[in-house]
């Protein structure tokens, strides 16, 4: 199968982990983008990359893009993120077309006017099918735009050979680091996890030597910098800034003992990242929005908080920190609940059987 990825930008990790994934599957795999690629690729994978970029690359890039579907032929387009390239597929009349949403294309950018929610419901419609990382945002697009062409769920998969524990059993002793890896702006609810920690700290800081790892960058890194100032926390709580590498990513996690994601908003669509931890047999404490109500089993692979509750969140993080045994316990079960449903080469095949389904019908 030939498959024509428009996609890149932001998501470049994504984007990289997609097309090459689906190489390794045997597609003839052409990644057309108008940003620069900064991730290694398969050598199998031809890169096609448009003339404009920015913006207005999405409408000047129209021609470019034509040129190039009709050159190549493919079976089918995959266009990631519906804002941005579900823009330039529509124009350019790209079909048969999968249109990939992954949270901010449809939660945020519709929010920003009638004119931006106007492109959106026009890319939407125009594509034969819609792929979305969770049913919470596939439930989200069929209601606000109206769509009743089918809608597949295709989890962004981890991969459990490498987001691993290298060790046999988790260590009980009095040093517990809590952490989490996230950009660091209001949607994530940062501040929640530092007043959070705060309590946690006052009630278990004399028996427990307690640390928070921040990893992750973004626009309120320096009211969150100065709020942990505030709260007396300097020597306790330590920001990584943003990792790039996955080798950096999988060292970080390795180092918690508990794993936190309080985000505050219904856009959070899917917790890649809660799901790595996880799979390094890390026990969850979460917020109870869509995203990760529907990847996190409460009391089985983590805790589910109220969002915007820090006693809540330092409550079920003291239970963890006070018993070993439960931490393990859920950390084993967290592992298995990955390997069984979220595994990358499940979502893979996932989404080759989505392509199949969607050519067949066209």
């Amino acid at each position: 199968m030939k498959i024509m990825l428009l996609s890149g930008g932001k998501r470049g990790t994504h984007t990289a982990k997609w097309a090459n994934g689906l190489a390794a599957k045997g597609l003839d795999v052409h990644l057309v983008t108008q940003q620069a690629i900064q991730f290694e690729l398969d050598s199998s994978i031809k890169v096609h990359k448009l003339p404009f970029t920015g913006a207005l690359g999405y409408y000047l890039n129209v021609l470019s893009v034509r040129k190039i579907f009709s050159e190549i032929k493919p079976d089918i387009v995959n266009a990631h993120y519906a804002s941005g390239y579900g823009t330039l597929a529509r124009l350019a009349k790209l079909k048969p077309l999968v249109l990939s949403v992954w949270g901010g294309d449809v939660y945020d950018f519709p929010e920003r006017g009638s004119f931006f929610s106007g492109i959106l419901k026009k890319n939407i419609h125009n594509a034969e099918a819609v792929a979305s990382t969770s049913q919470s945002m596939a439930n989200h697009v069929s209601k606000r735009f109206n769509y009743d062409k089918p809608i597949y769920i295709t989890p962004f998969g981890v991969d459990t050979n490498f987001f691993k524990s290298h060790d046999e059993v988790i260590k009980d002793d009095s040093n517990i680091t809590i952490g989490t890896v996230k950009t660091l702006s209001k949607k994530y609810g940062i501040d929640t996890l530092i007043y959070a920690f705060k309590e946690v700290e006052d009630l278990l800081g004399e028996k427990v030597d307690l640390s928070l790892d921040i990893t992750g960058d973004g626009p309120d890194r320096k009211s969150l910098e100065d709020l942990v100032n505030k709260l007396n926390l300097s020597g306790k709580v330590k920001f990584h800034g943003f990792l790039n590498d996955k080798n950096e990513v999988l060292a970080r996690i390795l180092n918690l003992d508990i794993y936190v994601a309080l985000s505050r908003f219904d856009s959070e669509s899917f917790g890649v990242a809660l799901l790595e931890a996880s799979s390094c047999n890390k026990p969850l404490v979460v917020s109870d929005v869509s995203g990760p109500l529907e990847v996190v089993k409460d009391g089985v692979t983590g805790f589910v908080v109220p969002r915007d509750n820090p006693s809540a969140a330092a409550e079920k993080l003291c239970l963890l920190i006070e018993d070993f045994k439960l931490r393990k316990y859920i950390g084993r079960n967290g592992r298995e609940h990955v390997v069984k449903n979220y595994s990358w080469e499940y979502s893979l095949e996932n989404m080759i059987d989505v392509y199949r389904e969607v050519v067949r019908h066209c």
